[in-house]
């Protein structure tokens, strides 16, 4: 093989080279572009996912406050069948909070009252 063909071989081998390197970097550019598209995809998928979600926590929520009128109105029936009236009902206390329960401490002015309520009420909660 002379220079000359050597030279006409390396040639067509750059020129391959150069297509192939501008058909690859064609290929990432197009995969970039799906990438995008499907992490676009993903995000709308995953929104709607989450709006369904809420959607049907809202729609159970509904039907079991739906159920749950029945259910009473039900029992409301059951009791006036039986001769009996429907027994009242009653709130339980909301359980104060230790700042609340400090607040009441400092309005007792009796020194035994003080202590008979600190030792009822904070000491059981502080240890």
């Amino acid at each position: 093989m002379t220079i000359g063909e050597e030279n006409e071989k390396l040639k067509a081998d750059l020129a391959a080279g150069d297509v192939l390197q501008t058909e690859s970097a064609a290929q990432v550019e197009d995969l970039q572009a799906k990438v995008v598209a499907l992490t676009d995809a993903n995000t709308n998928a995953e929104a709607k996912t989450v709006a369904l979600t809420e959607q049907h926590a809202a729609a159970l929520e509904a039907e079991r406050a739906k159920v749950d009128e029945i259910a009473s109105a039900k029992a409301l029936e059951i009791v006036a069948q039986q001769g009996a009236e429907p027994a009242d009902e009653v709130e339980t206390p909301v359980a104060k909070t230790t700042d609340q329960l400090w607040e009441e401490y400092a309005a007792i002015s009796d020194p035994v009252a003080k202590t008979n309520f600190y030792r009822a009420e904070i000491r059981p909660r502080v240890k």
